[in-house]
Order: C-alpha cells, then structure tokens, then sequence
C-alpha cells in the first residue's frame, strides 16, 4: 500500500511539473 501511495504521488508531482512548463 505504501509503496502504491508513493507512486501515485510520484505521478502527481510529475503532472504538475509537467504543467508547469
């Protein structure tokens, strides 16, 4: 679960660096 967590996360972060640019 944790590590599912993380990822998602991970992914959210990225979207939103992604948009940034």
């Amino acid at each position: 679960m944790t590590r599912r967590r993380s990822s998602a996360h991970l992914i959210s972060i990225d979207a939103s660096t992604e948009a940034e640019c």
